[in-house]
């Protein structure tokens, strides 16, 4: 009986630490923007590139962190950007697509307030 006893309470002391170990707090403010996809595409002239820009916002402790708006801005080639700013989903992660221009050579940037900005490199050429 004593034992029972014994081996009910370790077996309730260890679900109650699991659950402790488990609980998931909040990520905490912007920290980091990270390049995630859609970095050094070709494309054709006036057409979107294959692939969205996308970029991850993590918090001091590398948590992805949603709901951060992220500023994009072309700095050079020109083109449209399908979404600006974006904001990141659950998996702090957000997107934008880049409809090239005439130019051959684009930079994009993006941008989360007070934090550093990223840069992304597109090239475009005419159709076969």
């Amino acid at each position: 009986m004593i034992v029972v006893g014994w081996s009910r309470s370790w077996v309730l002391g260890v679900a109650l630490m699991a659950l402790a170990c488990n609980t998931t707090e909040p990520p905490g403010p912007p920290a980091q923007v990270v390049k995630s996809g859609g970095d050094a595409q070709a494309g054709f002239f006036n057409t979107p590139l294959p692939m969205p820009y996308s970029v991850t916002v993590y918090d001091a402790n590398n948590r992805p962190v949603p709901g951060v708006s992220v500023a994009w801005q072309i700095i050079t080639g020109g083109g449209t950007l399908s979404t600006n700013p974006s904001i990141t989903n659950s998996s702090g992660v957000a997107t934008t697509i880049h409809t090239l221009g005439t130019a051959t050579t684009y930079v994009v940037s993006a941008t989360v307030t007070g934090l550093p900005s990223v840069t992304f490199t597109a090239t475009a050429s005419a159709p076969p």
